[in-house]
């Protein structure tokens, strides 16, 4: 009997322990919401304030001309509107890049002691197609092709070709050339006479001579870009000079420098 009591007034003591432990969290817990909340509302209301203010800009360093001040108190804020990029003039041949330059000598992609048979056709410098003397009897067709979209190309017929012809429908062409029981197969290239653009060329003169009878005519720009990928303004000049100088003393074209 004497236990029974003893184990009945334990419970009772852990129960009473275990309501208040649950109080007093509880009545922690309702605390902190109420702390963070209040901070919450409060953090708001002060980013809000902010963000009603106008943004201020600061500019530290630019490549404006200014009159060399250098206060950031006395820079404008819109200092940005009146600034403009300036193109360094560096040296092309300076210490710090050129070590990773170097002249390297021309590829030999047809050595004479390779084995491998040269063209049998090719393009002269005055455009026309030209057997070499080992094939000068070769039966060769040509079958043009053009562009058709970007993943197709739009082919011709093969037609016959002889030494001293030139290429006609198209600037590309696929050639196929038998001899004996040899054959051989390549591409071929060239800039085609285009009749239609020749006709355009001139009715494009005679409208321009006329319009000089025009009072005050429109003017009409021709500009034609001409760019390089993958190259910087200091490596076009390193790298190809001789282009650099018919371009400019030349043609008389305007570079942009790296403005473009």
């Amino acid at each position: 009997m004497a236990s029974t009591i003893y184990r009945l007034r334990q419970f009772v003591i852990v129960c009473a322990l275990f309501v208040s432990a649950s109080f007093l969290w509880n009545g922690l817990k309702i605390g902190l919401e109420e702390d963070f909340a209040t901070a919450t509302e409060g953090r708001l209301q002060a980013e809000g304030s902010e963000n009603s203010k106008p943004l201020k800009l600061i500019v530290t360093h630019s490549d404006n001309e200014g009159d060399g001040k250098t206060d950031n108190d006395s820079i404008s804020n819109n200092s940005l509107e009146d600034s403009k990029c300036n193109i360094p003039h560096l040296d092309i041949n300076g210490s710090e890049v050129i070590g990773f330059f170097e002249k390297h000598q021309p590829l030999k992609c047809q050595l004479s002691d390779s084995g491998i048979d040269p063209n049998w056709v090719f393009i002269d410098d005055e455009g026309k197609i030209r057997f070499i003397e080992k094939r000068k009897t070769a039966k060769c067709f040509i079958r043009y092709f053009r562009r058709f979209d970007d993943n197709r190309n739009e082919y011709d017929k093969p037609v016959n070709i002889f030494d001293g012809d030139v290429m006609t429908n198209s600037d590309f062409g696929v050639v196929a050339c038998a001899q004996g029981t040899q054959k051989w197969k390549s591409l071929l290239w060239t800039v085609a006479e285009n009749k239609e653009a020749h006709l355009k060329a001139l009715k494009q003169k005679e409208m321009r001579e006329n319009s000089k009878l025009i009072p005050n005519p429109e003017p009409r720009l021709n500009v034609y870009f001409l760019g390089f990928d993958s190259l910087s303004q200091m490596s076009f000049r390193r790298k190809l000079p001789k282009t650099v100088k018919f371009l400019e003393e030349v043609l008389g074209s305007v570079v942009l420098n790296g403005r473009f």
